[in-house]
C-alpha cells in the first residue's frame, strides 16, 4: 500500500493543476482496481486481448483507406493540397 502512495504522489506532482492531479490520482485508482480484478483465478484475458486486437485491426484499415482515398482523389484533380 505505501508503494501504490508514492507512486500516486510522484504522478501528481507532474501536474500543476488540481484538476489534472485529481485525473492522475483516478487514473491511477482504476489501475489499481484493475489490476486488482484481473489477478482473481477466474479471470480470462484471451477475450479482452481478441477484442482489442480486433479493434487495432479495424482502426487500421479504416485509416488505410482514408490515405487511399484521399490519394486517389488528389491524382484525380478533386482534391487540392494544403498549400
Amino acid at each position: 500500500m505505501n508503494d501504490v502512495k508514492v507512486y500516486t504522489d510522484q504522478a501528481v506532482g507532474f501536474c500543476k493543476r488540481k484538476w489534472e492531479q485529481a485525473g492522475v490520482a483516478v487514473g491511477l485508482a482504476l489501475v489499481g482496481i484493475g489490476s486488482a480484478s484481473a489477478q482473481s483465478a477466474g479471470f480470462d484475458a484471451t477475450s479482452i486481448t481478441t477484442k482489442i486486437t480486433e479493434n487495432a485491426a479495424t482502426a487500421t484499415l479504416i485509416i488505410g483507406a482514408f490515405i487511399l482515398a484521399v490519394w486517389g482523389l488528389r491524382s484525380m484533380g478533386l482534391l487540392k493540397g494544403r498549400g
